[in-house]
């Protein structure tokens, strides 16, 4: 299977409360980026975090891309256990999962084997693509990077 971890685009720095900062103009063209570099992907699905900013991104992200379907993710927030989300993950497909700092970097670090690349630090609209046989640590192999 193969994942893609995705940090949402450049969010607005303020609103009425963290889970409703959308994508800014630079957070649109940094999706709108990646989502053309990775148009040549076909995906299961894309999985995505509640807030309203990481699931912009995942909107920008499936009319590029042609993706079926968006599922919503309340476990995938910034403060959410990495393990409780590696549960949540699927056993099978190549899927997307768009989600926020530090979540991004600590489930990318539990899933790859090489301990020397674990501190995978994600700017907006990053992506780094895994390729592993199941969902669980130490099991996958950085196969792309993809900046805006």
């Amino acid at each position: 299977m193969k994942l893609y971890i995705m940090r949402h685009g450049k969010a607005e720095s303020y609103a009425e409360s963290d889970q409703v900062r959308p994508l800014s103009d630079v957070g649109r063209k940094q999706v709108a980026d990646v989502a053309k570099q990775m148009s040549d992907l076909s995906l299961s699905g894309i999985m995505a975090s509640p807030y309203l900013r990481a699931w912009q991104t995942a909107e920008l992200m499936q009319a590029t891309l042609s993706t079926p379907m968006i599922q919503r993710c309340d476990s995938f927030t910034p403060d959410s256990s990495v393990h409780e989300v590696l549960r949540n993950l699927p056993k099978s497909g190549d899927w997307l999962l768009v989600s926020h700092m530090p979540l991004v970097s600590l489930l990318t670090g539990l899933l790859i084997e090489d301990d020397q690349a674990r501190d995978v630090l994600f700017s907006t609209a990053m992506v780094v693509g895994l390729d592993m046989p199941e969902a669980s640590p130490r099991l996958a192999r950085v196969i792309q990077q993809w900046l805006p």
